[in-house]
């Protein structure tokens, strides 16, 4: 992740008047100045530019934003030491951790009125303190705490920021484009590259007291989807340890990288005929070099067989499986992969495996291999034909992947038999790893803007991502939980080096679209964390239990839930606070002398938490009964007044969540 981005910065630098240099009413950038040494005067260092925040749209070239007006919830203030025009920032440009927000002096306003301006009377607040606790970087297992996050690797890819900025970007107050928790701090561990594996992230992450970690991790290729790898182990051990997992169910869906059928009892090849996947006739534009396909199963594949070729070949069959099993990735010439048997120069290279719970795997990669060379194999449709020699019909997930794509476009089951009964396409079951760990919430994407890719914000269908993962596991165990946003509506922080369509870096204070169940997972883990800073006792499985009860139905979700698509329904913070929170309400009572009338007391009430209802008093002076209504005078704080004497109160007090205590 970008570590310099102004988002992940507390305003704990001090608070500070500006001075109106050209006394025109208004903050003019290059001209104004922020009182540093509060003498009331300004000098020429004082100063400040504009960081003139930056929002990309979804071609990545247009940019909304970058007008050179302060607009105060969204803009930084800086000021440019050292004149290059800049915000100078991170340990590249000669910066160290001691450096407010790890570079020159930047501000945000205290737009106090909400009118977009830096008014007179209003105040800036400095960025300092970082909001990242520590770092571990994949490529070296490099460990940075305080003192060393600015030496964090660069994020070259965005994914890291953009996740971090819905988590905790920004601050609670005044600004735009802020996190969900702006409050909490994040320790955040890279497994992208080779020296961190994701087991060691979950060690690091336990080790160095994490309350609940974000797996933004989607897998399929290869893998067995029942909860039993040595990293699926590994979270569900951190759960039970006390530490609440959440993970995105990855962006299949009807993308189609999932397909299943069941292979009936005794049938040969002719009795489902083929099915079909597509391999996007881009792959060799884009180089591709290998395609995937896995085949899992709960039942015995011992009679299973099936035939793979390219619907332009009509020699049949073209492979046929089982063959010789070789490990996959074993690749060395074509004695060691069951090729074309006439000849040609496609491979189909494979190994089968069976996880501890009985899940039976075979695993293939695709390869056209000739004369020490790869190329593209033949694109467009290719055939896989069945057949099961067994007394018991078969039942199979296929899973596609490919070298070059990710989860869309590639190669796919295009569509559902619904459609075309040659087709095996299915969003059901399509949750990849981690998030098939049972312990895990496991969060769906829905839309809260629009459901078109096009950078459309306006009001859209609100209704599931066509792409969210689904559930059960392929063992029929439920996975989804709730529904958060991430249609790729949703504003958050990008990397100053990643790079816009011309391969141009983005640099400082730039804000992109980001969406599928990334965008829905940091949601739901940051209020998760809402729901921790206010019920600190809550563990794991309340947590879970807050999210699930506090989800809303609607005409998207419908009321028959939970289902594998939506689970409880769509996220809601203040319900599952509402439907966690079991606890009566405390408070303080204080009797003090009214300030106006000397005969008289106020009773002040303070109440440990938000109230529901106007508290209800019975109160006696000297013995008799006395009419009285507590008022609200401030945020969870309440008054009323009586004549003073010997004062008997007794208060009754419903908080949010309908607790009473008397």
């Amino acid at each position: 992740m970008d570590v310099t981005h102004p988002v992940f910065f507390r305003p704990d630098g001090g608070s500070f008047d500006w001075i109106d240099v050209d006394s025109d009413g208004l903050f003019s950038p290059g001209v104004d100045a922020v009182d540093l040494d509060n003498d009331g005067s300004h000098t020429s260092s004082e100063v400040l530019s504009l960081l003139d925040a930056q929002v990309l749209d979804y071609g990545g070239l247009s940019w909304v934003g970058s007008d050179g007006i302060l607009d105060a919830d969204v803009d930084w203030l800086y000021l440019d030491e050292d004149g290059d025009g800049i915000r100078g920032s991170g340990a590249d440009m000669g910066f160290i951790e001691s450096d407010p927000a790890f570079g020159e002096p930047i501000f945000i306003v205290e737009d106090v009125d909400g009118d977009g301006d830096l008014g007179l009377g209003e105040r800036l607040l400095m960025l300092d303190s970082s909001k990242i606790i520590g770092t571990l970087d994949g490529d070296d297992a490099e460990e940075h705490f305080s003192g060393d996050i600015i030496h964090t690797e660069a994020d070259d890819n965005g994914h890291g920021t953009a996740v971090s900025g819905i988590l905790l970007g920004e601050y609670e107050q005044y600004r735009k484009y802020r996190g969900i928790a702006p409050g909490a701090s994040l320790l955040f561990a890279d497994i992208y590259g080779q020296a961190v594996s994701h087991v060691d992230a979950v060690a690091w992450g336990q080790a160095n007291g994490a309350d609940i970690m974000l797996h933004e991790v989607g897998a399929w290729r290869d893998r067995f989807l029942d909860g039993t790898s040595n990293t699926e182990v590994a979270i569900a051990g951190a759960h039970t340890q006390g530490t609440l997992q959440v993970c995105p169910a990855g962006n299949i869906g009807e993308n189609y990288k999932h397909g299943s059928l069941v292979v009936p009892a005794g049938s040969d090849y002719g009795v489902l005929g083929p099915k079909y996947f597509y391999a996007a006739t881009n792959l060799a534009d884009y180089g591709s070099e290998s395609w995937y396909l896995s085949v899992l199963s709960r039942d015995d594949l011992t009679g299973l067989e099936l035939a793979i070729k390219p619907n332009s070949n009509t020699s049949y069959p073209y492979f046929i499986y089982p063959g010789r099993e070789v490990p996959i990735g074993a690749l060395s010439g074509t004695t060691d992969c069951e090729s074309d048997e006439h000849g040609g120069s496609i491979y189909v290279c494979s190994s089968s495996d069976i996880s501890p719970s009985g899940t039976e795997k075979w695993s293939s990669y695709i390869v056209d291999y000739d004369q020490g060379a790869y190329s593209t194999p033949p694109t467009g449709w290719w055939q896989i034909w069945f057949r099961n020699t067994s007394n018991s019909d078969i039942s199979l997930h296929l899973w596609l992947a490919d070298d070059v794509s990710s989860w869309g476009g590639g190669v796919n089951f295009y569509s559902t038999p619904a459609e075309n009964s040659y087709y095996v396409g299915d969003a059901a079951s399509s949750a990849t790893t981690p998030s098939v760990v049972e312990d895990c919430v496991t969060v769906a994407a829905y839309s809260t803007r629009t459901d078109a890719y096009n950078g459309d914000f306006s009001s859209g269908s609100f209704g599931l991502a066509s792409s969210s993962g689904q559930g059960p596991r392929l063992d029929g165990v439920s996975l989804v939980d709730v529904a958060a946003p991430g249609n790729f509506d949703v504003l958050t922080s990008a990397s100053s080096t990643e790079e816009d369509a011309n391969g141009i870096p983005y640099g400082q204070g730039v804000f992109t679209p980001f969406g599928g169940t990334s965008a829905a997972g940091p949601h739901v883990t940051a209020s998760a964390a809402l729901l921790l800073q206010a019920l600190p006792t809550l563990s794991p499985d309340d947590l879970i239990a807050a999210l699930r009860d506090g989800a809303a139905t609607d005409s998207e979700t419908g009321t028959a839930l939970p289902d594998e698509a939506w689970g409880y329904g769509k996220l809601r913070t203040i319900d599952s606070l509402l439907a966690a929170d079991n606890s009566a309400p405390g408070y303080d009572l204080l009797q003090v002398p009214h300030a106006l009338l000397p005969e008289a007391t106020e009773l002040i009430l303070a109440p440990t938490e938000s109230l529901g209802a106007t508290p209800q008093a019975s109160v006696t002076v000297d013995g008799t009964a006395v009419s009285t209504t507590f008022t609200e005078v401030g945020h969870d704080l309440w008054a009323t007044s009586v004549v003073s004497g010997t004062i008997d109160v007794q208060v009754v007090l419903e908080d949010l969540a309908g607790n009473v205590s008397q």
